[in-house]
């Protein structure tokens, strides 16, 4: 008998001890994931965006889709690789993307051409095209649950604290110039991070809607973007193609985004 109450006190006063430990708050996952993420040196990822504008009874569908490597972020010798699919009414954009030595090399169906670039600014349109995660300020609502070692963020965002996220967006893939005097304002913002038992993100959903005006009619915007960080937190070997046959430009003759 004395041996069963032993074994019972055990068992309740381990229970306590679990019950007592200190459950983790959604917004203290997502800051800490946001540190970490913040620090990585080398990325391989897959991500995607589709964007739907409808007037009236009518709309229009973009879709990118992306695969991104990178390494060296944090040292002298960056290196960088990426290729895109844009489909536009059913017409398609594919082009490849590459990094290295000073230069930033473009092929665009067969159309090769490459300038120079320096470190620092690789780094920021890499960072464009990389982890680019919703600020802990903008959030608005936050909750979490667990699946296995993983933690899952689904979070609504502030429309109003978000105008320099999505200029910065839009600027990337060439369409702010064109919306800018459209009178655009963000009507909503959720998102599910996914959070690995090591505090890496596994993958990132944002969906965003828009209205804006163009030449009188109103138009409402929906942007859904997904992204899958393959192995995060471990090395990434960056293959870089030939750099044959590329005719060296000036940037200022280029009108495109990179």
């Amino acid at each position: 008998m004395k041996k069963l109450f032993a074994c019972l006190l055990a068992v309740t006063v381990a229970l306590s001890a679990a019950g007592c430990q200190k459950k983790e708050e959604p917004m203290d996952v997502f800051k800490k994931a946001a540190e970490k993420n913040a620090e990585l040196d080398s990325i391989d990822m897959t991500s995607s965006m589709n964007m739907t504008m409808a007037m009236g009874e009518n709309s229009l569908d973009f879709g990118t889709d992306m695969d991104i490597k990178m390494s060296g972020a944090s040292s002298d010798d960056l290196k960088y690789y990426a290729e895109t699919s844009t489909n536009i009414m059913g017409t398609s954009l594919n082009m490849t993307m590459f990094y290295t030595d000073g230069y930033y090399y473009l092929d665009m169906e067969g159309d090769k051409m490459k300038y120079a670039m320096d470190i620092e600014t690789m780094m920021e349109e890499a960072e464009k095209a990389g982890i680019d995660t919703v600020e802990a300020d903008w959030i608005s609502e936050i909750s979490m649950e667990e699946s296995g070692d993983d933690k899952i963020l689904t979070f609504t965002a502030d429309p109003a604290k978000m105008d320099s996220y999505v200029q910065e967006l839009l600027g990337a893939s060439g369409a702010f110039d064109e919306l800018a005097d459209s009178g655009m304002t963000i009507e909503s913002v959720s998102g599910v991070y996914t959070v690995g038992k090591d505090g890496y993100y596994k993958d990132m959903k944002l969906d965003m809607t828009f209205k804006m005006t163009v030449e009188g009619t109103e138009v409402e915007m929906t942007v859904s973007m997904d992204a899958v960080i393959n192995n995060p937190g471990q090395p990434v070997t960056v293959e870089i193609p030939s750099t044959e046959g590329y005719t060296e430009i000036d940037i200022s003759e280029l009108d495109l985004a990179a």
